[in-house]
């Protein structure tokens, strides 16, 4: 499983990241940050759980952002822009998941920051945009009251990584290292019980 949270600390976004991935291998500090569940492309960051498969797709494939300079992230170029391309680079790879009713679903969650706006889009590509925080994947239940809690004076990182921690406890679906990504300095991070 995977665990991605996210919360506004004033005006920026702060990511966070286990490294476990579904086919039961730890993504390790070893590794390229380019193999993560974030991911930075121009100012835009963003995270995924599901499918590791479609998600190094995605990795190789970030011209499906196209992102300019002057990018803004809104709703409307999440809905009519990027979900349709997603679904048709998704068709053209079969990377779609279909029902026995032939509806299809997108093998991934994401979730997408920018400057202070924070969206997720789940797998029938409904894009929800959220004011102060946002989880995508398991353990869902034990991450949201915790971001609740979060008070605006605390370290979002600290703060983050507290979270994940008590996450790791109860749920071995997670696991450390953790990976940190904000839309304020644009840099990966990553953090392990040693760091």
């Amino acid at each position: 499983m995977s665990l991605i949270l996210a919360i506004k600390h004033h005006s920026h976004i702060y990511l966070a990241s286990d490294s476990q991935v579904s086919s039961g291998r730890l993504i390790t500090p070893e590794r390229s940050h380019s193999q993560t569940k974030l991911m930075r492309i121009g100012d835009l960051c963003i995270g995924g759980v599901g499918s590791y498969h479609s998600w190094n797709y995605l990795i190789h494939h970030k011209s499906l952002f196209n992102v300019t300079k002057d990018f803004v992230l809104t709703k409307r170029w999440l809905v009519e822009e990027f979900v349709h391309n997603l679904y048709d680079f998704f068709n053209k790879h079969k990377l779609l998941e279909i029902t026995e009713n032939k509806i299809s679903y997108f093998q991934n969650y994401l979730m997408i920051a920018h400057g202070s706006k924070l969206f997720t889009i789940n797998g029938a590509g409904t894009v929800i945009e959220h004011e102060h925080f946002a989880v995508l994947g398991a353990p869902h239940d034990l991450a949201l009251p915790l971001l609740k809690t979060y008070n605006h004076q605390e370290n979002p990182k600290g703060f983050l990584h507290k979270v994940l921690s008590y996450c790791c406890e109860y749920d071995d679906s997670i696991s450390p290292p953790f990976i940190y990504l904000d839309t304020k300095s644009l840099k990966h991070e990553i953090w392990s019980d040693e760091s």
